[in-house]
């Protein structure tokens, strides 16, 4: 009974964890590719945002997220 219990919690942390890194795995990406962010940024023309190529990493939280 105690496995049967311990095997059920194990996969229900294991989605859990999978559910939640892939959100989290985009903005780890962002802080460590930052300057290839910065590169690829969608509002160069538009400096006084400060974008820095953040509002791709929030496309892809949401679609991570959908």
């Amino acid at each position: 009974m105690r496995c049967r219990q311990a095997t059920i919690a194990c996969i229900l942390l294991a989605a859990y964890l999978t559910l939640t890194c892939r959100v989290v795995l985009p903005v780890i990406n962002y802080m460590v590719n930052y300057e290839s962010y910065r590169e690829r940024c969608e509002n160069k023309d538009k400096p006084e945002m400060e974008c820095d190529g953040s509002c791709q990493v929030q496309k892809e939280v949401a679609e991570a997220s959908d």
